[in-house]
């Protein structure tokens, strides 16, 4: 009898210890958040790829209109900066109202220069082709994302 009982408290035992580890590991686990920003830049590289295509085989200038609405659909933690040049080179990017805000940027040799919240980002710069870069940055809690189609 004595021996079932020990059976029993051994087996009782092992069964709570795997029960513990179970729940220190699930209180373990931390929270992900599933960030969609990569597959943005990805879409406005693609998507902007065509917009300056249009442009250039119809003459239509319809790049303003394309970054307006991709600005619109941003959250209040997003902020993207467009640098285009065509007819001449035009650093902007939106505010909430959908206003255009200028943006300091210049050419020095061959290099398209601008600051963004203390960070300088370089671009090639090409006199006789038409350009379109965008730097996508976005904050949250702690962590600051950056994509650029550079």
């Amino acid at each position: 009898m004595e021996k079932k009982a020990q059976a029993f408290l051994i087996t009782t035992v092992i069964l709570i210890s795997i029960l513990a580890a179970f729940i220190g590991v699930s209180n373990y686990s931390k929270k992900t958040t599933f960030s969609t920003l990569p597959y943005l830049a990805q879409e406005i590289q693609i998507e902007s790829e065509k917009v300056m295509d249009y442009d250039l085989n119809t003459g239509n200038d319809t790049i303003e209109n394309f970054t307006k609405t991709i600005s619109n659909y941003t959250d209040e933690n997003t902020k993207i900066y467009f640098i285009i040049n065509k007819s001449g080179l035009e650093c902007y990017s939106y505010n909430k109202t959908l206003d255009k805000e200028p943006l300091s940027c210049n050419v020095i040799n061959n290099q398209i220069n601008t600051t963004i919240e203390e960070t300088n980002y370089t671009f090639p710069y090409f006199p006789e082709a038409k350009h379109f870069y965008f730097i996508i940055i976005k904050e949250d809690e702690n962590n600051k994302y950056v994509y650029t189609n550079n």
